[in-house]
């Protein structure tokens, strides 16, 4: 797919924050990852990333990007202890978000820069491809599918 029309503030934005820990001061996560709070940090602060894009994107006259609603079959299959997450499965936002992010968030960025053919997707560039919208929308899904349930 062609690249996503995106400011390069935004991509500075997610560089920073998944390559500086630690350093919210110079736009890194607060907690690093695997670490309690990493989990609900994760969700949220990709759940805001996303709504400022889709700002974003209406201000400039740009189409939106359809968000996933389930793994896609081209990227199956996905390892069992990672696909589909049950929500009921944790107790909190946190370790869902944690489970979330270093499972099966990282094994469709992978995949999906393989089977698309997007290397961009493996890197922390990726929201320069239309697949880390439609990804993200769909981590987003399961956050509001885990705060539904509990």
């Amino acid at each position: 797919m062609p690249p996503v029309n995106i400011p390069q503030s935004m991509i500075t934005e997610h560089v920073n924050w998944h390559t500086k820990p630690g350093k919210p001061n110079q736009g890194g996560r607060t907690i690093p990852g695997g670490q309690p709070g990493s989990g609900e940090e994760f969700l949220n602060w990709h759940k805001g990333f996303i709504s400022r894009y889709k700002k974003w994107r209406k201000q400039n006259g740009e189409p939106a990007i359809k968000a996933w609603s389930k793994i896609p079959a081209a990227l199956n299959p996905i390892p069992p202890n990672l696909n589909p997450p049950d929500v009921m499965a944790f107790n909190t936002l946190d370790s869902f978000g944690i489970f979330l992010e270093g499972g099966v968030h990282a094994t469709l960025h992978n995949r999906a820069s393989v089977v698309y053919g997007e290397p961009v997707l493996a890197s922390f560039e990726s929201p320069r491809s239309s697949y880390f919208w439609k990804l993200h929308g769909l981590i987003d899904k399961w956050r509001k599918d885990w705060v539904k349930a509990h």
